[in-house]
């Protein structure tokens, strides 16, 4: 999968600091691409709690606390990956 900070709409939720950090490249062959799902800033595939907070990635969103989820899948995670897999809950 690809970085959640490397999806094609990113710039929309996170700005980057040119001064603490490199802007990622946007991956041209995002994993998301095709699923309008929202950035997962808890996402297992986000770089995780310090760059959120050492100046490098600026969320746009107000309070987020964090980024990355520690190794753990979100539930945004989660839902995009049944989607892909075209996984059903198992409730009727």
């Amino acid at each position: 999968m690809s970085k959640e900070q490397t999806r094609r709409d990113r710039d929309k939720w996170i700005a980057f600091n040119p001064a603490v950090c490199p802007t990622p490249e946007i991956d041209e062959w995002c994993f998301f691409k095709g699923l309008d799902k929202l950035y997962d800033y808890l996402s297992v595939e986000h770089d995780e709690i310090n760059d959120c907070y050492n100046g490098c990635f600026l969320p746009k969103q107000p309070n987020i606390a964090r980024c990355g989820s520690g190794g753990a899948l979100s539930v945004l995670d989660i839902e995009a990956i049944n989607e892909v897999y075209n996984c059903k809950s198992g409730k009727k």
